[in-house]
Formats: structure tokens, C-alpha cells, sequence
């Protein structure tokens, strides 16, 4: 039986890697976005030529290395939170956020032991009261990161896993997306003049028919 063999076991996971590194790619996250103001600024103020394109260029590039940054410190903190698992029995639970987008739930779940512990979870999962679990959590936030739901018998019925990996990889591949962009832009317009060559077609356009409606009117 699940109940019998695994009684309230604490669990820690500690990753080698430190924690200067998430506060070093936090720092280069807000460099590179400032980076990308400044750049931006540089090219809304030039003239069309060469150092608009170039400030273009740099602004977006900038803009697609801070994402980058920002997924790879999201990964790296995670990385490094310790992880503690328990088994229980979910007694209750308290929605804050229902929006599917920000949905908060505390769980207050009993442990096999007599305890009681509290814990976040920020995905709707179908959560009922009275469920056996075993569930793992950042110890520092209290995050859940896994929850597996065991029937009485003790079997195996489904298991839940954070999607925060999912949303980092999306993240990186935005980022990627901003720096291939930026660079396919500036190869084939250098000078940032797509846009102005439009207007002056609108122009041309303009002054021709009224240059022919001026004809016309001279030949009646």
C-alpha cells in the first residue's frame, strides 16, 4: 500500500548551480532593455540613413536579448530553488485569481504524519479535497512544482507537472525570433527606409493625378 510505505517524507533537492548566477542574468536582463530604450531613442530622433538603421538594428536586437536573458534567468532560478515533496491528503483549498491567465490557489494539505502544510499553485489541475497526494514545492515560495494524485489503493492515477519550462521555451524562442528579425531587416534595408520610400510613392501618386486632372482640363 502507497499509504503504509511512504509516510511523510521530506525531500530536499538542491541544485549545484548558484544563485550569483540568476542575479548576474538579472543584471544583464535590465542593461539589455535599457540598452534597447536608449537605441530606440536614437533612431525615432535620426534622419533616414545610416545611423537610423543602425540604431534600429541595435534597439531590437537589444529588445530579443533581453528576452532571452529573461528566460534563461527564470531557468536558472528555478534551477536553483530547493524542492521539497511530501504525501498527503488535500483538505482544502482557496482560489484568489479564477481568470485562467492568473489563477492563484492555496492548498492546505495534511500530511500523513499529523501535519499541516500550506502551499501555491498557480494552474487549475481539477483539485478536489479529500485527494491523496504527493506533491513538490519550492521550499523558499512554496510554489508547487508536481503533484501526482494516487487513488486509495495507492495507484498511480495522473501526474501534474509546472509548465514554467514550457513558458521559458516560448520565451527564448520570442527572443531569438526579435534578433533574427532585426538582423534580416538591417541586411536588406541598411538605412531604415522602407517606410518613407511608401510615403514618397503616395506622394508621386498624388502629384500625377493631379497633374492629369490638370491636363484634362486644359484640353476641354
Amino acid at each position: 500500500m502507497f499509504f503504509k510505505s511512504h509516510t511523510t517524507n521530506f525531500l530536499c533537492y538542491r541544485s549545484s548551480m548558484p544563485h550569483l548566477f540568476t542575479t548576474g542574468f538579472c543584471i544583464l536582463e535590465v542593461l539589455a532593455f535599457v540598452g534597447a530604450v536608449y537605441f530606440g531613442y536614437q533612431a525615432a530622433i535620426s534622419s533616414i540613413g545610416p545611423e537610423k538603421g543602425r540604431a534600429r538594428f541595435r534597439a531590437t536586437t537589444l529588445v530579443g536579448v533581453g528576452i532571452c536573458l529573461l528566460a534563461i534567468s527564470t531557468t536558472t532560478d528555478k534551477c536553483t530553488h530547493p524542492l521539497l515533496a511530501f504525501d498527503g491528503t488535500l483538505l482544502s483549498q482557496h482560489i484568489v485569481q479564477h481568470d485562467s491567465r492568473r489563477f492563484s490557489d492555496y492548498l492546505q494539505i495534511q500530511t500523513f504524519q499529523g501535519g499541516l502544510i500550506s502551499v501555491h499553485i498557480s494552474s487549475r489541475i481539477g483539485l478536489t479535497p479529500g485527494q491523496k497526494l504527493r506533491v513538490q514545492y519550492e521550499s523558499e515560495s512554496g510554489e508547487v512544482r508536481r503533484v501526482r494524485f494516487y487513488s486509495e489503493s495507492g495507484i498511480l492515477q495522473r501526474e501534474w507537472k509546472s509548465p514554467w519550462a514550457l513558458q521559458a521555451g516560448f520565451m527564448m524562442l520570442l527572443g531569438l525570433f526579435f534578433i533574427w528579425g532585426a538582423r534580416l531587416k538591417f541586411r536588406r534595408d541598411p538605412e531604415d527606409q522602407e517606410e518613407p520610400r511608401e510615403q514618397d510613392s503616395n506622394v508621386t501618386t498624388t502629384v500625377d493625378e493631379a497633374s492629369l486632372l490638370h491636363l484634362h482640363r486644359s484640353e476641354e
